[in-house]
């Protein structure tokens, strides 16, 4: 009688545990796999969205500080556009000094200043 009341014991643990397993895992994966999804967007030179978790998701703390990453990444990325357009201000008299190629490669410079920023 003991035996049947062990295995049954057994096999109630064994199945609380994986639902306990796949309902953390659950939690997990899910914003995991959001983080994963907005760097990628970040690598591919896009400005991500904020990252969003569902109630109850695990590693808010990590998306939060992700969205704070991504915030201070776009406040530097328009303070560097405010920097080049005031630079190509300032130059535009110095213009009218340099030869035509010296034009070229001021302009080509900034242009590539200014895609390297987007």
């Amino acid at each position: 009688m003991l035996i049947p009341t062990l295995i049954v014991i057994d096999v109630a643990v064994f199945l609380a545990s994986v639902v306990a397993m796949i309902f953390f895992a659950h939690h997990i994966a899910g914003p995991a796999y959001r983080l994963g999804k907005t760097l990628r967007v970040l690598a591919d030179g896009e400005q991500p969205p904020p990252v969003r978790l569902r109630k109850g998701d695990y590693l808010t703390e990590l998306a939060e500080e992700t969205n704070r990453l991504f915030q201070a990444w776009e406040a530097q990325r328009m303070a560097c556009q405010r920097e080049i357009e005031a630079l190509s201000v300032v130059l535009e008299p110095a213009r009218a000094c340099l030869s035509d190629e010296e034009r070229l490669r001021l302009q080509e410079a900034l242009t590539r200043l200014k895609e390297r920023v987007h």
